[in-house]
């Protein structure tokens, strides 16, 4: 296995280039599919736990803890200026969490470790949980279009064609799906092998993030 360096500094969230509009896009879909899962499971339960693997700028943990108080959200992250609740790498995860959680969350992190190491984590994941929730950089061509006007209903419309490119170390992402020998049946194929596929998708505003909604199997 591969020894991981931290990657990303934490200033690197406070430059205002960060929170882009597409970002903003992936943000809501994070909240969403999170209160969905924890509306549902609160119909079971009076506390839901939930461990969000990679930091980033808490903006998903500040929303889900001010709307969902009945939520215990701890964080597992490499980077110890962020202040997680578990310091480690991802792929340490089963010597470090010893406990199971309700929902477990990993948005645009997976890519940061090589691909072998990502799918064993995702492996380990499913003995923690029984929900996970995944996004990551999917790479091809695309065509986007949101169209609105006035009260009615936005109509969205999105085109993509594969483009197998190969990838390149770039000091924070070691593949990405949709380049060469990163295909996304690979991956769904690999996810199987723990989990069943609950819900996947892309939003037209942000095409580059892939979804993933997943249940233990």
């Amino acid at each position: 296995m591969t020894t991981y360096q931290k990657q990303v500094d934490k200033n690197a969230y406070n430059t205002g280039k960060y929170e882009t509009i597409e970002r903003f896009s992936s943000y809501f879909h994070q909240q969403r599919i999170l209160g969905e899962l924890i509306s549902k499971l609160s119909e079971k339960k009076e506390t839901i736990s939930i461990l969000e693997i990679g930091t980033g700028s808490a903006f998903l943990k500040n929303y889900i803890c001010i709307n969902y108080p009945n939520v215990q959200y701890k964080t597992l992250d490499f980077a110890d200026d962020l202040k997680p609740d578990y310091l480690c790498s991802m792929t340490e995860i089963d010597s470090v969490v010893k406990e199971k959680f309700d929902i477990v969350c990993a948005f645009q992190v997976l890519e940061h470790v090589q691909y072998a190491d990502a799918m064993a984590t995702i492996s380990k994941i499913g003995n923690i949980t029984d929900n996970l929730i995944i996004s990551l950089p999917y790479v091809r061509l695309y065509f986007s279009l949101r169209l609105k006007i006035s009260a009615l209903r936005a109509l969205n419309f999105l085109l993509s064609l594969p483009f197998p490119m190969k990838h390149k170390f770039d000091g924070q992402h070691y593949w990405e799906l949709g380049t060469k020998g990163y295909p996304l049946d690979g991956f769904r194929k690999n996810a199987g092998k723990e989990f069943n596929l609950v819900d996947e998708f892309s939003d037209n505003l942000n095409p580059w993030h892939r979804f993933f909604v997943l249940s233990k199997r």
